[in-house]
């Protein structure tokens, strides 16, 4: 959105009052009369810059109001009514380093060290912002025993000693999820800060959905924390990502991309190698165009098309265009992905387990999670949207919750 222009300053000089005609000759003691000024032009002048007055007001208060979650990079009130948005830029990004130093000084005698602090971008949104921007994201996991929010507070005396200032959400902070900091200096976006709670951090995705409308009523019944994973190349996959986003979850496009071997192909409109880099990125974006509701996405097969490093990167800066993200399924051990996304700049994260593997009882995956959980903190899993594997998902997700354990969205967890 953009500051309302201001309209053209009309001026007395430029209104003019009839000319009234010569009076008549008349007697000397009966003087002509003298005609009373038209008074109408400027009253209706003052009616006018009295309503566009009003109207101006309010839109530069809805401006103002409406500006996207984080509130980073804000242009300074007096910048943006000085003349039409489109001639004022936002600002520039300011070198973070500075700002990651106090950060991470601050931090340590607090029990968050360095090595345990994750690095990535976040999404930079705002008036005038181009899609894909960025600016650099720090991502913690507050220890055990201390209050995230009390944690993120500590933050602010020393950064603001050093002249920056620290920005929360619009909608504030909530229990349970992960914080978000956005820090600036003199209005120029400078370094997000994300803070997980304690605990393990559980991502769970359900793929390979579009085909089979009828598990939508299972879908819903699972945690709202779940990502959903869409193949935009079935029947169904718009309508029931419509119904998804409409309550609240969130879903990612499950993009078809060409298996090893190329054979194994199970539908149209797969992103190939034959295709050149750029018809891969058009055909992307045809793909990703039947599920405007998707805030990110992942492949389906791709042992192949993951493997090319030209292919990925068209894809990938698709993606960044769209401030949407990329999640690698590692069907390939050789896969360029995740590594092509950091370069980029597109947020990303990969699959470390799956719970369909052939010949493995469901149960027995479940166990390697949750050994993962106590091991390495964090799990990104994948699911197949099967019948059986939804009917175990639930009461799984329900027991990991009693234990504490926090199922987050892709999207609070990519970096």
């Amino acid at each position: 959105m953009s500051a309302p222009e201001e309209p053209p300053v009309q001026r007395d000089t430029e209104i003019h009052a009839p000319v009234a005609p010569a009076p008549t000759p008349a007697p000397p003691a009966m003087p002509a009369p003298v005609p009373a000024p038209n008074r109408g032009p400027r009253l209706w002048m003052v009616l006018l810059a009295g309503a566009v007055g009003a109207l101006l007001t309010l839109g530069l208060d809805a401006w103002f109001r409406s500006e996207p979650v984080p509130t980073t990079g804000r242009s300074a009130p007096r910048a943006a009514a000085a003349g039409p948005a489109s001639d004022a830029a936002p600002p520039e990004v300011a070198d973070p380093a500075p700002a990651r130093d106090i950060v991470l000084q601050t931090l340590a005698p607090l029990g968050v060290s360095a090595e345990s602090v994750a690095h990535g971008v976040y999404p930079l949104r705002g008036p005038g912002r181009r899609p894909g921007e960025t600016f650099a994201l720090l991502g913690i996991t507050c220890p055990p025993g201390r209050n995230c929010t009390e944690l993120l507070g500590a933050l602010e005396a020393p950064l603001a000693a050093g002249g920056y200032q620290v920005s929360r959400n619009i909608g504030g902070d909530r229990p349970g999820r992960p914080l978000f900091r956005a820090v600036s200096r003199d209005a120029h976006p400078t370094l997000a800060v994300r803070a997980w709670p304690a605990g393990p951090r559980l991502t769970l995705v359900v793929d390979d959905l579009g085909r089979e409308p009828a598990v939508l009523d299972r879908l819903l019944a699972l945690d709202e924390h779940v990502t959903f994973a869409l193949l935009p190349n079935t029947a169904s996959a718009t309508q029931m990502a419509a119904r998804l986003a409409d309550a609240g979850r969130e879903i990612i496009a499950h993009l078809p991309m060409e298996p090893q071997p190329p054979a194994e192909v199970d539908g149209p409109d797969f992103l190939t190698t034959s295709q050149s880099p750029d018809e891969a990125g058009r055909a992307a974006e045809r793909l990703l165009d039947r599920l405007p509701g998707a805030v990110g996405a992942n492949n389906h097969l791709g042992g192949r098309f993951t493997t090319s490093p030209a292919h990925m990167a068209a894809l990938l800066n698709v993606l960044k265009q769209r401030s949407m993200f990329f999640v690698d399924d590692r069907t390939s051990p050789a896969s360029v992905a995740e590594a092509t996304a950091k370069v980029i700049g597109v947020r990303t994260s990969a699959r470390t387990h799956s719970l369909d593997v052939p010949g493995q009882d469901v149960r027995a995956a479940f166990k390697a999670v949750e050994a993962a959980l106590v091991l390495d903190g964090q799990a990104v899993v994948v699911a197949h949207g099967d019948p059986d594997t939804l009917t175990a998902l639930g009461p799984w997700l329900d027991d990991l919750k009693r234990r504490n354990i926090h199922l987050f969205r892709l999207s609070e967890v990519v970096l």
